[in-house]
């Protein structure tokens, strides 16, 4: 996949392409912040961001989500709150921003929840779960009412983990993907909430 989008990249440089280069480096940058090895993404990201006026929401809520990842790796929590917010303030119409969107609640509420911030953090899943709910991403929701749920655990009170355990369908973790599910399976955990089976 590296080797193709350098190639996409050289091709939009022939073709004084911008938009199309612009979408190359943001996913390249993206894959080399996930690999964690080989060439940094910086410079990359460098590139887009001068590229960001050829894009349009979409291009720049994955670029900001780029930059969040690589602050995380680098334990920079100011650089990734800014970057989350800057998600936060692109127009959402399209469903990939919003996406986005949800993806930088649910960053934010990690910061939060790892600073000790829980009323914040609450905020964010709440919004979290709104999104998700309001752009039909039913997934994303009930990952949200597990992230929620899991401050109940926190502050003694596991009722909502409870509540959200009682009504999950069977099949439920087959929606998950394996890290949303290891965190729903944490919080039932934290609670030794029986949990139904999934279906095959």
């Amino acid at each position: 996949a590296l080797a193709w989008l350098a190639r996409a990249r050289r091709l939009a440089d022939q073709a004084d392409d911008a938009p199309t280069r612009l979408q190359a480096l943001v996913r390249e940058a993206q894959l080399r912040a996930y690999a964690q090895d080989g060439p940094g993404p910086g410079p990359l990201l460098v590139q887009a961001q001068a590229l960001l006026a050829h894009g349009g929401p979409a291009e720049a809520a994955d670029l900001h989500l780029v930059r969040v990842v690589v602050a995380d790796q680098r334990a920079d929590l100011g650089v990734m709150r800014e970057a989350a917010e800057a998600v936060l303030d692109l127009p959402a119409d399209d469903p990939a921003v919003a996406s986005a969107h949800w993806i930088a609640r649910v960053n934010l509420y990690t910061l939060a929840l790892n600073q000790g911030a829980l009323a914040e953090a609450a905020g964010h899943a709440a919004v979290a779960v709104s999104i998700a709910e309001a752009r039909g991403f039913p997934a994303y929701a009930l990952v949200a009412r597990f992230l929620d749920a899991h401050l109940g655990v926190l502050t003694g009170e596991p009722e909502p983990a409870l509540a959200l355990a009682r009504g999950l369908p069977p099949g439920w973790e087959g929606d998950l993907e394996w890290h949303d599910r290891g965190v729903a399976l944490a919080v039932l955990g934290a609670n030794r909430v029986p949990h139904q089976p999934r279906v095959s």
